[in-house]
């Protein structure tokens, strides 16, 4: 009886292995064929800097910092370094803005309209024009996808940053003292001690 309990068992676990997956099988089969087009892109990987060649100088540009996330629109900067191959770079920013549309069960955020509103470089200004056309030329004309663990991530980060650098400084000027005779400055470390 207990032989007969096991395989009667078996046959069960096996029998709902099959039917898992041809349940499987024809709800895939019954996917109409766009499904597959209109899948989300696999987010871009984050591997910085990037770097590549514009007007004979090299240019690496690292990881973006969104400073502002407004509904869908979000902003930001990155720092840039341009100079030879093999050279002292220069460093810059360069300041972006794109529209963020949000798929939240794949975990992607889809930038679209992305703009490369300015670059400065200021210790050579005359590179930051060549710097932004590059840019911009490199950027995809359908927008890209990127994680959106890693936007909230670097959002966070920056308003993090930004509580941080709001700490009140007191820069009060010192009184002056000024005198036409010749004086004896005599410092005194607080009160008399009797």
């Amino acid at each position: 009886m207990n032989a007969n309990f096991k395989r009667r068992g078996a046959k069960a676990r096996l029998t709902q292995i099959v039917a898992s997956v041809l349940t499987l099988t024809a709800l895939t089969w019954e996917l109409p064929p766009s499904y597959a087009a209109s899948t989300s892109a696999p987010a871009t990987q984050a591997d910085w800097p990037r770097d590549f060649e514009a007007s004979g100088e090299h240019v690496e540009m690292y990881q973006p910092q969104i400073e502002q996330w407004d509904g869908n629109r979000i902003s930001g900067r990155a720092a840039v370094a341009v100079g030879k191959a093999n050279g002292t770079p220069t460093f810059g920013v360069a300041h972006f803005s794109a529209n963020a549309y949000i798929d939240k069960p794949s975990g992607l955020v889809n930038l679209t309209a992305i703009q490369i509103d300015s670059v400065d470089v200021p210790t050579d200004t005359s590179l930051a024009d060549s710097v932004r056309r590059s840019l911009l030329a490199r950027l995809p004309a359908t927008g890209m996808s990127v994680s959106l663990d890693q936007l909230q991530t670097s959002y966070a980060a920056s308003q993090e940053l930004s509580k941080t650098m709001r700490m009140p400084v007191k820069n009060d000027p010192p009184q002056i003292v000024f005198a036409t005779q010749p004086t004896v400055l005599v410092l005194v470390d607080g009160a008399p001690a009797w």
